[in-house]
């Protein structure tokens, strides 16, 4: 039996906390898609991809089951201040 770590289910919603950036934005850098199925491998590896962009001074994660048969994911991000001051401007 596969552990839920390693069991992949639909990407039902993610949930954006502590950036300026869209949904959409966060969704294109993480390579990370709405009804796809995921694991905590993947979710991870979007993370990552989410640090590596250089946006960001903290990423992370947590994710639930969500009200069908998939996950929620909320990220947590911390904008990095000096590149998003540049941007609005």
């Amino acid at each position: 039996m596969a552990s839920p770590q390693t069991e992949s289910f639909p990407l039902e919603a993610v949930k954006i906390q502590g950036t300026q950036l869209s949904e959409g934005v966060i969704l294109e850098l993480s390579g990370l898609r709405i009804g796809t199925p995921v694991n905590e491998a993947a979710i991870g590896e979007g993370c990552r991809k989410l640090q590596a962009s250089g946006l960001f001074q903290t990423v992370g994660f947590q994710y639930a089951p969500g009200p069908g048969q998939g996950y929620v994911l909320t990220l947590t991000l911390a904008d990095q201040t000096v590149l998003i001051e540049g941007l609005s401007k």
